[in-house]
């Protein structure tokens, strides 16, 4: 067999330490300066194994939790060869000590992160995202616990002990998309000594009628609790996503479904995500994320022109979007064409004009 030229496999640790910040050592060797604490991938080992021991000779920290981030592969992410990095999270407790390649090391908060060398600052981006889809997540979850079962389940917990075990499956009772299968995962970890969970496909498949989609098992008293909380996220993100998919559907590939920001209070992340498990996409998530000039700004301004001219003036670098209802005002936004022209409720004559 020919002999294969490939990128180095490397592993890169995002290691928690006493839920106070994340471990940063600073480099021994080239590139010099702060990074995440990691290395190369031995012959006989696997990505897990190295994580671990990693962690170990750079931080002295025995790391647990160990969960697959992802996998970052850019050929320049590395000034020195083309490597592969897979890279995990994990929690540590006790005192660090840097060793092996780590001269140093601080202890930061995701705001407070300096510049690292390879791609890590974009590792630590990409990291805080999730972090922060996490606790939204974990927000949302918090609130309907509260707004379900206050002070527990009344009925169940006077019948059942903890003892007591049972099995329930979810099954779907018209074909669908699913959506929403993120909210089980997070409530059956937060209570693993509980119950387990199995599932049986992903956001964003196809289902058909009668198809078992997950699968639950542990203390009967925590099934029947959080029955109906898992079924609500469910049924309501799947029907979203399910509608999505019949428009994404009918228009094809060639033209994409955005969303809106009319969502349920506090349910934007989690029905703005079915959106896209539907095929759909998303537009702004917040009214922070770009600049959107809607009819009601441009009257309260005088003009298009107007409004425009206040916002070119700010020189911001965010997307500049104006909504537009008829074609003389087409004519108007395109003496200073923004990034995208929005046709607001503009019928088919006008623009096929």
């Amino acid at each position: 067999m020919k002999e294969r030229k490939t990128p180095f496999l490397t592993v890169d640790i995002i290691i928690n330490l006493n839920n106070k910040g994340i471990v940063i050592i600073k480099r021994k060797n080239p590139p010099h300066g702060w990074a995440l604490p990691g290395g190369f991938v031995d012959v006989g080992e696997t990505v897990e194994h190295a994580a671990l021991r990693e962690a170990k000779e750079e931080t002295n920290l025995d790391i647990f939790n160990l969960k697959q981030f992802g996998v970052y592969s850019d050929p320049l992410r590395d000034p020195r060869m083309h490597t592969a990095a897979c890279v995990f999270t994990a929690d540590a407790k006790g005192i660090a000590q840097a060793g092996d390649d780590a001269l140093d090391y601080i202890i930061a908060e995701l705001d407070h992160i300096p510049q690292l060398v390879f791609d890590h600052t974009r590792i630590i981006s990409d990291y805080k995202g999730e972090f922060e889809k996490t606790k939204l997540l974990d927000e949302i979850i918090r609130r309907a616990e509260k707004e379900d079962f206050p002070y527990g389940d009344s009925t169940s917990r006077l019948i059942f002990d903890d003892a007591h075990t049972a099995k329930a499956t979810i099954i779907v009772k018209e074909d669908c998309i699913i959506s929403g299968l993120q909210v089980l995962e997070y409530i059956v970890e937060k209570h693993a000594s509980a119950f387990s969970l199995t599932l049986h496909c992903k956001n964003g498949d196809h289902i058909l009628k009668g198809k078992i989609i997950a699968t639950l098992s542990g203390q009967t008293k925590m099934l029947l609790t959080y029955e109906r909380l898992m079924l609500n996220f469910l049924q309501r993100l799947s029907g979203i996503a399910t509608y999505t998919h019949q428009f994404v559907e009918k228009i094809g590939n060639k033209i994409a479904i955005l969303d809106t920001r009319k969502t349920t209070p506090g349910l934007r992340y989690l029905e703005k995500e079915a959106v896209t498990h539907g095929g759909g996409k998303n537009h702004r998530m917040n009214l922070s994320d770009m600049i959107m000039i809607k009819d009601t700004h441009i009257q309260a301004a005088g003009s298009i022109t107007e409004a425009l001219q206040k916002v070119r003036t700010a020189h911001t670098d965010k997307k500049i979007e104006i909504e537009v209802r008829t074609l003389d005002e087409v004519h108007e936004v395109l003496r200073d064409p923004p990034d995208i022209i929005m046709l607001d409720n503009m019928n088919y004559h006008d623009m096929q004009k």
